[in-house]
């Protein structure tokens, strides 16, 4: 394991809030919210979740498809509504998970001081969330498998 990553799971422990961000917020990053807390909960975890949109559309809800994905999996996201990704958001946020490595270097823009809490979602195993929007329910069921498999990877970092 790298000292980077090792420093990581250090500073982990001591996390309050997770803050999770796509493009639109209607999709992927509020199926990872969704997902984050149930298990954060299922863990008796004080951690809190949200998510948010680079070019959110802001007061949406989740699609339909995103939303029928979670209640499959007992999750319920319907009351989610889009929100735009601020600078007091990530600022407040102890660790920021994108779904792309773009967004990164976006947020980093955004706000510099959000440098060294910026992550991929799929960071442990090295992998990219990408948007299915308008696409199909099949999909979207490959976008929770990967959220899933992000949180396996995260599980052990983030609850003891």
């Amino acid at each position: 394991m790298s000292s980077n990553n090792k420093r990581l799971i250090e500073i982990l422990s001591m996390f309050k809030s997770i803050l999770f961000v796509c493009i639109g917020n209607v999709c992927r990053s509020p199926m990872a919210e969704g997902f984050f807390r149930h298990q954060l909960q299922q863990h008796q975890s004080p951690i809190k979740t949200v998510s948010a949109g680079l070019h959110a559309l802001v007061g949406e809800p989740a699609v339909e498809e995103a939303q029928t994905v979670m209640q499959k999996e007992g999750i319920d996201i319907s009351a989610h509504r889009a929100q735009q990704v601020t600078e007091p958001l990530l600022i407040d946020a102890d660790l920021i998970l994108t779904m792309e490595e773009g967004y990164k270097n976006a947020l980093h823009k955004a706000c510099p001081s959000a440098r060294g809490k910026v992550f991929l979602l799929g960071h442990w195993s090295d992998f990219e969330i990408y948007d299915p929007f308008r696409q199909s329910s099949l999909v979207f069921e490959q976008t929770y498998l990967l959220i899933r498999q992000s949180w396996d990877d995260w599980r052990s970092k983030l609850v003891k």
